[in-house]
């Protein structure tokens, strides 16, 4: 039985990821995996996480009669797991000398074919995948041969069957699969787990979420100084490696406080260009919309369409939400995959502004073409357009832009590949004398998760040199171990001060000139220009409100409408209808997020609002009822508990 909940362990990391199929950095997922010879079955809910190289499962298993829940938390870079037995609540830390590798399609594997899951005859009704063979080494080193199926786009697993000798089957499926960790603390093991000298250095408290979602929050009493930012944003470190603007509030713990996210930016700029649409479409009359009122895309339905009633509001603009949570989903994966997160092109890193300029021109091409073609399925446009508006947006937090003291927008940037003056490549851009070191011993939990420590970063002001300041020349930062669109190395200058990204992951910051110039969050840790941030996220809206208008202009108004499906199809509307019913959920998009379409000063404001909200909601759940007592996943509970009663009715029946 400890060989199969081993061997379900394991098998989400044998498989090495090639290119063009690379699964995403971080995935949550159902698991079903049994084995008809062993009596074998597990149900379980997987979380993975390539950023940090870890897994965590929380699974149900039975072996003949013998059922075991477990908690399984694996850190592969501190070769330690942890076993937690759900009904003893014994934990047990086992070694762990397994390699890391990236889960996906394996290199050596044979492409089979082409399928569609449904049908492809009826829009929406069918999934198009990728079916695979090949070998592969289990646990117990023997050669076993497998059949694996993959998701077209995305290189999401659906299943894995896998024939082990002595005529073993292995069956795994996989469900409801969700881009990024909703809750980073599963990976924290229990205070059981931890040693007596351990738990001696550690407070640990429990927090509630909105909706009844209860976690661990280990706090090392050391370290925890009267900044709660600070703490914070250590959390948040492990959650992802910062490349842009924090690409979804839920990635710092559902409890983002530390800025203005993609999505959050890419849903106001998108609820004015929508505003503009209706008014521009005469939908919507001037005399009929308040300029200084926020409105939610809801509320801009309700003012087009007053006759509609509510349930048709939500039911007719179901399918415009669904699309654009599509597309805040592949602007935040363009910092999650293999290729695009380390792409200075894609964040206008590196000083790489022709390059970050021709791939917004290009994907943008790309767009224009597809939902110009009428027969064409818009998904891969929605896509690119994902991706497109990362880039724009990131070039106003990783350039100097804001530094050169530009109020507006770069009218130039997704129209012309020149987008202003570059510094020289030989040419120094930054000064250290501006920036001061921050050092910070690590907690507990710092220590399993990273390989440096004590924690390392900067403040830094006025760090651009000031020549580059009086010539308007634009510049961006350095950041470790990326590459050019020929796979090529890209490495901070050594003979001239270049500019770095900056952030305590970024080794580039330590070296000459040291700190760095991204203003992605409010935080210094992440962003030695972090009083910059505001700034730099009212740009983005304003940029890709702009963009997005631009868009309309260039496709007019029946193709954009199209894109967005802001009136739907009879067909859109019954997958609505259903999806509805089904209570489905988006995994980024808020149907709350409201914006205006007045301009900078209230913008700034509501950012600042918005922000001081969140901390204050995190100060109340940290210092709160000190006895709220931690609780267990309730969805899988309920699962687990129908799953049980299913098979004692299967079972009086045999």
């Amino acid at each position: 039985m400890l060989l199969f909940v081993i061997f379900c362990l394991l098998g989400f990391t044998f498989a090495q990821v090639p290119k063009p199929c690379i699964s995403p950095g971080q995935w949550e997922a159902r698991v079903r995996t049994s084995n008809p010879q062993l009596k074998a079955e597990l149900f379980g809910k997987l979380t993975y996480d390539s950023v940090y190289h870890r897994t965590r499962i929380l699974q149900d298993v039975t072996v003949g009669k013998t059922e075991t829940y477990y908690d399984i938390i694996t850190f592969y870079e501190g070769k330690l797991a942890f076993f937690i037995d759900k009904k003893t609540d014994v934990c047990s830390r086992v070694p762990f000398d397994q390699p890391w590798r990236d889960y996906g399609i394996q290199a050596d594997a044979r492409f089979v074919r082409e399928a569609y899951i449904g049908s492809s005859a009826v829009s929406s009704s069918g999934l198009l995948v990728t079916v695979w063979s090949g070998n592969t080494t289990i646990p117990i080193n023997q050669t076993a041969t497998y059949i694996s199926t993959w998701t077209y786009d995305g290189c999401l697993p659906i299943s894995d069957i896998t024939f082990e000798p002595d005529d073993r089957i292995n069956y795994t499926f996989f469900y409801d699969i969700t881009i990024g960790i909703s809750d980073p603390n599963v990976f924290i093991p229990p205070r059981q787990c931890l040693t007596e000298k351990e738990n001696t250095n550690l407070h640990v408290k429990t927090i509630i979420d909105e909706g009844d979602i209860i976690f661990y929050v280990i706090l090392d009493q050391n370290t925890m100084s009267n900044n709660i930012k600070t703490y914070f944003a250590y959390f948040c470190l492990f959650v992802i490696s910062i490349t842009g603007f924090i690409p979804h509030p839920s990635d710092c713990l559902q409890l983002s406080m530390i800025g203005i996210t993609h999505t959050e930016i890419t849903q106001q700029a998108f609820i004015r260009s929508l505003a503009r649409y209706f008014l521009d479409t005469h939908a919507i009359r001037t005399q009929e919309i308040n300029h200084s009122q926020e409105f939610t895309i809801d509320e801009l339905y309700h003012l087009a369409y007053p006759h509609w009633t509510t349930k048709q509001v939500r039911q007719r603009s179901y399918p415009l939400k669904s699309i654009l949570d599509a597309i805040l989903a592949e602007n935040g994966l363009v910092d999650f995959d293999a290729w695009t997160k380390k792409l200075p092109a894609a964040h206008f890193d590196s000083e790489a502004f022709s390059n970050g300029s021709r791939r917004i021109l290009e994907l943008r091409r790309q767009i224009i073409n597809d939902t110009r073609t009428k027969a064409k399925i818009l998904a891969e446009a929605r896509k690119c357009l994902g991706q497109l508006l990362h880039t724009l947006q990131d070039f106003y937090s990783h350039s100097n832009w804001v530094e050169l003291g530009k109020a507006g927008i770069n009218d130039r940037l997704g129209i012309h590949e020149n987008i202003g003056p570059v510094a020289a490549s030989n040419q120094s851009t930054c000064t250290s004398s501006g920036c001061t070191k921050i050092r910070v011993r690590c907690s507990l939990y710092q220590k399993i998760t990273l390989n440096k420590c004590p924690l390392e970063y900067y403040e830094c002001k006025n760090n651009i040199r000031p020549e580059i300041i009086a010539q308007g020349l634009l510049t961006s930062g350095y950041s470790s171990n990326q590459h050019n669109e020929n796979n090529d190395s890209i490495t901070k200058p050594t003979n001239v001060e270049k500019c770095s990204h900056g952030s305590v992951m970024d080794i580039t910051s330590h070296q000459p000139a040291v700190g760095g110039i991204n203003k992605d969050t409010t935080i210094p840790l992440y962003s030695p220009r972090f009083d910059l941030h505001y700034e730099a996220a009212n740009l983005a809206v304003i940029a890709t409100e702009q963009f997005l208008n631009d868009l309309r202009r260039d496709l007019g108004n029946n193709d954009f409408d199209r894109l967005f499906a802001i009136h739907p199809t009879v067909e859109e509307l019954h997958a609505a209808s259903k999806a509805i019913a089904h209570m489905r959920k988006w995994q980024f998009f808020s149907s709350s997020v409201s914006s205006g379409l007045s301009l900078t000063a209230r913008l700034m404001k509501n950012f600042r609002k918005s922000v001081k909200e969140r901390l204050k909601k995190i100060k109340w759940k940290l210092f709160g009822n000190s006895n709220d007592i931690l609780k267990e996943d309730f969805a899988f509970r309920r699962r687990r508990k129908r799953d049980l009663i299913l098979r004692r009715r299967r079972q009086q029946l045999h």
